[in-house]
């Protein structure tokens, strides 16, 4: 039956079906050990494969499930808010939202004060870390009555653009600095020279006179 290809195909995927029937298997082990042992192997791999997808299938089908429970809850919870408000007294409602002290700025961190409005809850730093600035922000008056600016969003060309000029501007300043080391170097050798010329003209004189 695994003379070539095709059969061995056709029966390994009888054998994943369990449409094979048994005595195909004692057959099998008859004719040659090895070859039930590499069938069994398969059908073990083939088993774990299986039970995994059957798994990973239901993992996803309770995270969509557990979703939708969440946003039921939620409405269900806004639901019973909504309708207990009417039997709240006016003076605990008030005591209540001046508890919030939502007139307070929010600092968005350490002595970074932000808009009022919210409620602020605090987190270790290293709890949900960001490498890129969220809150953007722009210059100008903070009056109401100006128009909101408009931002501008570079791109990634943009940005690598940029540094490739400011990598072209440093290496530009090194050169001239090492240019300057180096003709700082050659002058006070010349200058070392002509001293040590001096020098020796002038102690030639007073030797001859």
């Amino acid at each position: 039956n695994f003379d070539n290809l095709p059969n061995a195909l056709l029966h390994l995927w009888k054998i994943t079906l369990r449409m094979l029937p048994h005595e195909a298997f004692d057959h099998m082990e008859s004719e040659s050990v090895a070859l039930f042992v590499s069938v069994s192997f398969f059908q073990i791999l083939t088993g774990i494969f299986f039970l995994s997808l059957f798994v990973a299938q239901l993992g996803s089908a309770y995270q969509a499930t557990f979703i939708d429970m969440v946003g039921y809850a939620r409405l269900n919870r806004g639901h019973i808010v909504v309708a207990t408000m009417p039997n709240v007294p006016q003076a605990r409602w008030n005591s209540y939202i001046a508890s919030l002290n939502l007139d307070c700025r929010i600092e968005f961190g350490e002595g970074d004060v932000g808009l009022s409005g919210g409620i602020q809850i605090l987190e270790p730093g290293s709890l949900n870390p960001t490498t890129e600035e969220k809150v953007r922000r722009f210059a100008g008056t903070t009056s109401r009555e100006a128009p909101w600016p408009n931002e501008e969003i570079q791109s990634e060309e943009d940005l690598h653009t940029r540094f490739n000029h400011l990598e072209k501007m440093i290496a530009s300043s090194m050169k001239k600095m090492s240019k300057m080391v180096k003709g700082g170097g050659a002058a006070g050798s010349r200058m070392g020279s002509s001293l040590a010329g001096s020098q020796s003209s002038s102690m030639s004189g007073s030797s001859m006179g």
